[in-house]
């Protein structure tokens, strides 16, 4: 499961066993809806949905927070998703 910060709310992408179309998506616009539903869906424990309710993305994740430039990134093969 990744966890994507977005300006408008939080976008969730699952997948189980790698296959073509395993992948699933869904978008949430706060937090405590999305570590309810994941917790409810048993993807995370009541620990781990504790930890994500603390967890500050500005402190964790280099392009959100600009410690990275996107030129930088491009020049060392990373493409846009």
């Amino acid at each position: 499961m990744i966890i994507f910060p977005g300006e408008d709310g939080l976008d969730v992408v699952i997948w189980g066993r790698w296959t073509q179309g395993s992948m699933r998506f869904r978008h949430f616009d706060e937090r405590t809806g999305m570590i309810a539903m994941l917790e409810s869906l048993r993807l995370l424990s009541s620990e781990e949905a504790r930890k994500l309710e603390d967890f500050v993305f500005l402190d964790h994740c280099p392009i959100y927070s600009s410690q990275i430039e996107e030129a930088v990134l491009a020049a060392h093969g990373f493409l846009p998703a």
